[in-house]
């Protein structure tokens, strides 16, 4: 049997990277007026009956029911890691392609570093939580699987 958990958290991530900037867009308001921090509720009416945020929103909402499911599966120490690293990844290359904005050297490095640390962290807490359950592990850390 194949254990769907780590594919469903990245999925998680993407939906969250993906649909973070598409819900900042959606909200802004097109008018002239300046931008103040004051709510009023005109705009936060405008702003829940737009389809552009609340399609977005919807497909997010959906993506946290997805992580809700997906943790009683899943390492708590690795779940959160992996679904927000991914969606930090997505969000930034999405605002940069929404905005038209160039990726920085600086931007891919930091990404790059992020991924070699989501991969680090994930693979020491994989190997510490099989190493938990001595009787399926080697001495490396692999688990070891039984054949029936």
């Amino acid at each position: 049997m194949v254990c769907l958990t780590p594919y469903g958290l990245v999925l998680v991530g993407l939906i969250w990277g993906v649909t973070n900037p598409l819900m900042e867009e959606g909200s802004k308001e097109k008018s002239n007026k300046k931008e103040s921090s004051d709510i009023d509720v005109g705009s936060l009416f405008k702003t829940l009956t737009n389809w552009r945020f609340i399609l977005p929103y919807a497909v997010n909402q959906g993506g946290s029911g997805l992580y809700y499911y997906l943790l009683s599966s899943a390492s708590l120490s690795v779940a959160p890691v992996v679904s927000n690293s991914i969606a930090f990844l997505a969000t930034y290359f999405v605002e940069n392609k929404i905005k038209k904005l160039p990726f920085t050297t600086n931007g891919l490095l930091g990404i790059g570093l992020m991924i070699v640390g989501v991969l680090l962290c994930t693979c020491l807490l994989y190997t510490s939580d099989a190493a938990d359950d001595l009787l399926c592990v080697d001495l490396g850390g692999r688990r070891i699987i039984k054949k029936k």
